[in-house]
């Protein structure tokens, strides 16, 4: 009997518990932006979820060229009443506008001049590069290495820094290889030094899409 009672009791509770859960449904901008409920995914421009009595739940929207926005809904006494209806509204990443998809970044490209002396080839590609990252890091005549300073661009949602990499790695043959690197981190204004907030990214600032092309025709390489 006591057992029963207990069953009957837990029962009532939750749904008791469930009555007073609040429905939310939520609508973004952009339409096919990811809806994320406590990290798993609920849908794609609408989704319809309960917060329970006395908890709190944390909504995700997600959409690539976009900044990720996140927000809480409490079922609780004291936090603000939970609205019926929602809308999101994600704002533009202007990074990702500012940026193109690429296989060349960070990865080692190899130049094959065709004509030309070793020192004027190298001496060219040098101003081609220092035209796009003035700060040079790092350069060495006879080894015949460069490293550019990172250059940072900032923006809302991140931070993007950009360095080259140029060597030549053989005379006879004359072949040299150039190495752009692209890197994010989040957050806008983020220091250049702190490279534990910077990772790899696949995509490159456009002002610099045109950087290696321009190495390659102006010291007649392929």
């Amino acid at each position: 009997m006591q057992f029963k009672n207990l069953v009957a009791t837990f029962l009532f509770s939750v749904l008791l518990s469930a009555s007073f859960a609040q429905k939310v449904n939520i609508s973004t901008t952009p339409q096919n932006a990811s809806i994320f409920v406590n990290g798993k995914n609920v849908g794609t421009g609408e989704a319809q979820f309960k917060v329970p009595k006395n908890e709190c739940i944390t909504i995700a929207v997600q959409k690539e060229g976009y900044l990720s926005m996140s927000q809480d809904y409490c079922n609780k006494k004291g936090f603000p009443k939970i609205p019926k209806n929602d809308y999101i509204k994600l704002a533009v990443d202007d990074s990702y506008e500012a940026s193109t998809k690429s296989d060349i970044a960070n990865n080692q490209i190899v130049f094959k001049p065709k004509k030309g002396k070793v020192e004027e080839n190298w001496k060219t590609a040098i101003r081609v590069v220092t035209d796009y990252l003035d700060a040079i890091e790092v350069s060495d005549s006879d080894v015949k290495y460069l490293r550019t300073s990172w250059k940072v661009d900032s923006f809302k949602g991140f931070t993007v820094r950009t360095r080259v990499i140029l060597r030549y790695v053989n005379e006879s043959p004359q072949e040299m290889k150039i190495k752009l690197v692209s890197e994010i981190a989040d957050g806008a204004a983020v220091s250049a030094k702190q490279d534990e907030k910077y990772k790899a990214w696949d995509r490159i600032l456009k002002k610099y899409g045109n950087l290696l092309d321009e190495v390659r025709t102006r010291t007649n390489a392929y």
